[in-house]
């Protein structure tokens, strides 16, 4: 609810300053058939998650930012593709990934990942790949030159690798060995959300755009759920050419149920991100 609300205050304060601009024009002349976005900057991260191994007994769920050390923040870019087969239709085509690498550090807590026991002095460095491709068609229930709004259902797929590698202190009599190990494992989810959206031109060339879907299912091998959300603003310059500043949330939510083996937990990431907006 909290992210929610930020998103709230974010588009309140896009819109704000267009409004005395709104019945100053009639039409926007930017070519609405097909855009072009591409983008990105600095995204915070969560990542929960854990591993269970042959035996399906839950892992702990470990804290990449904090117990591991996982950078918090990072650059993350996305590519989007935006069709208008009819007046009230809209279909967009999403990409974007997000690679981490920890730095390595000496555990000060016990830890289990996978069949591995990381005790305390265990060395361990850590990494995430997150691969996202998505989805939305939008139909407009109101359609007028200043504004849309309607319902919106999104599909996609997503994919989560995650590993850790390392050393272990393995005691042999009373010495301790060194035993170096690499272990990594991934998730991919086919997804789908349903929500609702709006676009707004305050201005002749002003657009300001809000997305929110969401949805929760319980499948036999895990409970799943996916929320995503975000506000822009995009000034065009020029008819064809625009640029932008979005905020932008996802949250990706695998809990596996005890029979089942495998990398489960929660994913999320936000922030600002910069846009280039190309329209024909």
């Amino acid at each position: 609810m909290r992210r929610l609300a930020m998103l709230a205050v974010f588009t309140f304060a896009l819109v704000l300053p267009a409004l005395p601009a709104q019945a100053q024009w009639a039409e926007t002349d930017v070519p609405q058939t097909f855009w072009f976005e591409i983008g990105g900057f600095r995204v915070a991260s969560k990542t929960n998650l854990s591993l269970s191994g042959e035996i399906a007994e839950p892992g702990d769920e470990i804290d990449f930012e904090k117990e591991l050390d996982i950078p918090s923040t990072t650059t993350q870019g996305f590519i989007e593709f935006f069709w208008r087969p009819a007046r009230r239709h809209q279909i967009s085509l999403n990409w974007q990934r997000i690679n981490r690498e920890g730095n390595e550090l000496t555990l000060d807590e016990r830890l289990e990942w996978e069949d591995i026991i990381l005790d305390v002095g265990a060395r361990v460095q850590s990494h995430t790949v997150s691969n996202f491709i998505s989805g939305v068609y939008r139909f407009a229930l109101i359609k007028n030159e200043k504004l849309e709004l309607g319902p919106a259902l999104g599909v996609g797929y997503v994919k989560i690798r995650s590993g850790l590698r390392g050393d272990l202190g393995v005691g042999i009599g009373d010495e301790t060995a060194s035993v170096p190990f690499d272990t990594e494992a991934e998730v991919g989810s086919i997804t789908g959300d349903i929500g609702g959206y709006l676009y707004w031109w305050p201005g002749e060339r002003f657009l300001v755009r809000s997305d929110g879907r969401y949805i929760a299912v319980g499948l036999e091998e895990a409970d799943a759920a996916i929320t995503e959300a975000r506000a822009s603003l995009t000034w065009f310059p020029w008819r064809k050419v625009g640029f932008g500043v979005q905020y932008a949330y996802t949250k990706f939510r695998y809990d596996r149920n005890r029979a089942f083996a495998g990398l489960g937990g929660t994913y999320q990431y936000d922030g600002l991100q910069l846009l280039v907006n190309v329209a024909f």
